[in-house]
């Protein structure tokens, strides 16, 4: 597994997929993209469990039902990248705050140290942004307060220098056009029409 991408609707993880698969496949990646979700069937978790996707598809939930596994860091061992989609539909309710923990323990195996290294358990749980070979991206259209997202994305200890932000200025025309019927009188000035 090298990517992991957290979506909060896993109505759009098979689309995701689709898309993802079509492209690596389109440019010649040999990648395969797999998706656990609440609606995986309980044969293709299994079939995870014994062979991983290079970009794997999930939710809050389901990152948390992985976590909970017995040897569950060999899953995440080879894991470069986290992509948190739609982060503005998670930031500030529980989902996020699970995204965030979740995070918090990725980071922490990303510091371990190599097995043979004498480097001690306490010293990879110090970080500072130095050996941290996960990266991780939040995406979202409609965040306008980009510094404190990424803040509760990252965590208050991850070095501000290391934080890139992309973001799109585009000029939107907006176009009001009022719709009002010929005979006003009989419009319905209650309920959804009104």
């Amino acid at each position: 597994l090298m990517m992991l991408w957290i979506t909060p609707l896993r109505a759009l993880t098979n689309d995701i997929r689709k898309a993802m698969q079509e492209v690596c496949d389109e440019i010649g990646i040999p990648w395969k993209i797999g998706t656990r979700t609440g609606d995986t069937p309980a044969a293709e978790k299994q079939a995870l469990k014994k062979k991983l996707p290079e970009v794997l598809l999930t939710t809050p939930e389901s990152l948390h039902l992985m976590m909970a596994q017995k040897e569950y860091p060999k899953i995440f061992s080879q894991l470069q990248v986290v992509v948190i989609d739609e982060w503005h539909e998670l930031l500030g309710t529980k989902r996020g705050v699970q995204v965030e923990l979740g995070l918090s323990r990725l980071k922490a195996l990303s510091l371990k140290p190599e097995v043979g290294s004498l480097k001690s358990e306490v010293e990879s749980r110090k970080f500072e942004g130095k050996g941290l070979r996960l990266k991780i991206w939040g995406i979202s259209a409609t965040i306008g307060n980009l510094e404190q997202a990424s803040e509760v994305l990252l965590g208050n200890n991850f070095p501000k220098e290391q934080v890139k932000m992309v973001r799109a200025f585009i000029d939107k025309k907006l176009v009001i056009k009022s719709v009002i019927p010929e005979n006003i009188e009989s419009y319905s000035w209650s309920g959804h029409i009104g």
